[in-house]
């Protein structure tokens, strides 16, 4: 059972001080780092789409202004690292709408962060650029790039779906599994009719109730980690758990979503590499029918709640990831390849699956009589048969690889075929032949040398 998060001024204080550390674990830059000579400038983005909770920053010049609204927290500053700000006008408008101006040069033309910082002590961190031109937001191409990964999306079998929801592919289980899924989405979603606000909060849900796992990240991250069953259990899980579970979720819910593949700048990938970097995360975009486009969602990175050492720490949630901009989400986050799991398939996938190998054992009962003449046709239907469960652990092989976990995390019993031995007889001849060859060869090589 998940802990209940403690609400005390202290526990939030100590959140904050987590969460700074956090953030700059991951963060996506290096401060006065020097500046790629391919990256691309922009002077205007808006950092989601979600009318109630998103910035505006325009840089030029030596000026850098943000605005915008967050009705989730209140804006009590905005600032940029290592800079000598000659002027910051601030100004916290009502109905969470703020308005920020920031001038000042630095010492040395790179990258820098700019900070929204909130009263909740969260804080929003963006990549701004700094050269003789003055302030620019960077522009490293993936921005398109992510986009056109998703005008190509890969449909999954649903047979793959069942280990993302039971390791094991247990009929029992993922059926008990998405009926806890049914009753949460009926849950948070209750009255909504409207598909973005359904996402917004089954997103929120998670990063409320659900955490990272440190101790399974930094040691080993199998496919019990990600699957649905245990992340309910648990309430824990890695990001590859995240992204199953928002996309499971909008899935009861008639919302098509996808699963992306890709990085994030975390730990060793840095704004620097993160296009060329390995690859380290995944995260989901999800299809907002009423007005035909893809929205970017990380529930992941949504909330800061931590699993470490066998123990639960608060969550914290806010909106950077929800429907983030395609700019914005690139200075960030690359998409290597978006795929479409059928969760709610996956029962019948698994039933489906079992029916034909109840067929075709039956059908080899049948077959098998006990005459001589039949034992070479009930060999082969016993290859079929191990065929078929075959075919389902190369669905789970695939689930597990598609989270980076070594495919020695889960072990498969691979039918061998019995293969004759006359060519192994052949080749065992053939190596005592040039074997006894070169012995002769070499002893009249030694007798015409005395000669």
């Amino acid at each position: 059972m998940k802990p209940i998060a403690l609400k005390n001024p202290a526990k939030i204080l100590a959140l904050s001080l987590i969460i700074f550390f956090w953030g700059n674990c991951t963060a996506a830059v290096c401060r006065a780092s020097s500046l790629d000579e391919n990256i691309g400038r922009l002077s205007h983005i808006a950092t989601s789409l979600h009318p109630e909770n998103y910035a505006v920053i325009d840089a030029k010049g030596d000026t850098v202004s943000v605005s915008g609204k967050f009705t989730s927290d209140t804006v009590k500053s905005v600032s940029i690292s290592g800079t000598q700000v000659s002027s910051d006008k601030f100004a916290s408008e009502g109905e969470g709408r703020f308005s920020a101006e920031l001038k000042g040069n630095p010492l040395e033309n790179g990258y820098y962060d700019l900070y929204i910082n909130f009263k909740s002590n969260v804080y929003m961190r963006y990549i701004l650029g700094y050269d003789d031109a003055g302030w620019f937001i960077p522009d490293n191409g993936l921005c398109k790039a992510n986009a056109e990964v998703l005008e190509n999306v890969r449909q999954s079998e649903p047979i793959a779906a069942a280990y993302y929801i039971s390791p094991t592919g247990d009929k029992d289980e993922i059926k008990a599994t998405m009926d806890k899924i049914q009753t949460i989405a009926e849950q948070v979603c209750s009255g909504v009719e409207d598909d973005y606000e359904k996402a917004y909060l089954i997103n929120r849900w998670i990063a409320d109730n659900i955490y990272y796992d440190h101790d399974a990240a930094e040691t080993e991250v199998t496919i019990e980690t990600v699957a649905l069953c245990n992340v309910l259990e648990n309430h824990r899980t890695t990001c590859a758990g995240f992204a199953n579970l928002f996309c499971a979720l909008l899935e009861i819910e008639g919302i098509r979503s996808v699963n992306l593949k890709g990085a994030a700048a975390s730990g060793e990938i840095t704004y620097d590499n993160l296009t060329t970097g390995r690859e380290n995360h995944e995260f989901t975009a999800f299809w907002y029918e009423k007005e035909n486009r893809w929205a970017y969602a990380d529930s992941c990175w949504s909330g800061v709640g931590n699993y470490r050492n066998g123990k639960y720490s608060d969550s914290i949630t806010y909106d950077k990831y929800f429907d983030i901009t395609g700019e914005a989400f690139s200075l960030d986050h690359r998409a290597d390849k978006a795929e479409e799991r059928h969760y709610t398939k996956a029962l019948a996938a698994v039933e489906a699956l079992e029916d034909t190998q109840i067929l075709q054992t039956s059908e080899t009962s049948e077959e098998n009589v006990p005459q001589e003449e039949n034992t070479q046709q009930t060999e082969e239907t016993s290859v079929i048969d191990n065929g078929a469960v075959s075919d389902t652990n190369t669905a789970s092989s695939a689930a597990l690889a598609t989270e980076k976990v070594s495919p020695s995390d889960i072990s498969f019993d691979t039918p061998k075929e019995k293969g004759s031995l006359v060519p192994y007889i052949i080749i065992g001849i053939a190596g005592v032949i040039a074997v006894g060859a070169g012995i002769v060869l070499a002893v009249r090589f030694k007798k015409n040398n005395k000669q």
